[in-house]
């Protein structure tokens, strides 16, 4: 069986298995879920949208046949009032080579601060979401990419919409595309590799920097000189 099915291989020939998925979009919960505790939204939201993401995973994406208890899968999220996707989603990088255009982002409801509008008891609240479901190494990798899968089928506006509108029994809407991607594990002394290979990519373009620098300082002062 082809084990490329199951995770990825890097440009360096080295297999990396896939252990979890991440996603992030923005979400809007009722007033209602607050009334009485609006100062305390933001860490009201974030406990009851950590508990009903488990509770979603637990009774739709991990059925009973896999065996797999809690013990097995780390639920991470966390939500922000600025509603700018975090770098950590972005997964396009410039290629090597010509820099990219430096275009000025437009100003638009998707990238506004939300804390002034959530302060206030009759707003419905407005966060960026960004979540992770890990699963435990132990288990087959043919399981994990099955739930995987699954879960991935779930990652739109109006799936999460009906799944957390059912689960916390309250007016829920995901407001903008749900992002998501797989994640893979790599090998903590190849991740030192990659991490040292950073650094030493890093230290030398800062030498070519200041050798630049000097040489564009140098020639500055023997064009003052001639003159």
């Amino acid at each position: 069986q082809d084990m490329a099915q199951y995770g990825e291989y890097g440009v360096d020939g080295e297999y990396y298995p896939e252990v979890g998925v991440r996603a992030t979009t923005t979400i809007e919960l009722s007033k209602d879920l607050f009334v009485g505790h609006n100062d305390m939204h933001l860490k009201i939201a974030q406990d009851m949208l950590l508990r009903a993401i488990k509770r979603i995973a637990e009774f739709r994406w991990i059925h009973s046949k896999y065996n797999i208890t809690n013990d097995n899968i780390r639920y991470v999220l966390f939500i922000d009032e600025q509603l700018n996707i975090p770098k950590a989603f972005e997964q396009v990088k410039p290629k090597r080579g010509r820099p990219p255009k430096n275009k000025k982002q437009k100003v638009d409801n998707n990238n506004r601060n939300m804390k002034e509008w959530n302060m206030n008891p009759n707003n419905d609240k407005i966060y960026r979401c960004n979540f992770q479901i890990i699963f435990e190494y132990g288990i087959p990798e043919h399981v994990r990419h099955e739930i995987i899968q699954c879960i991935k089928i779930d990652l739109n506006q109006n799936s999460l919409t009906l799944l957390f509108t059912n689960v916390l029994s309250a007016k829920v809407e995901v407001t903008q595309k749900v992002q998501s991607y797989s994640l893979y594990a790599v090998d903590a002394d190849k991740l030192k590799e990659y991490e040292k290979y950073e650094r030493d990519e890093e230290a030398r373009k800062k030498k070519k920097r200041e050798r630049e620098q000097r040489r564009r300082e140098n020639k500055k002062k023997q064009s003052v000189k001639s003159s």
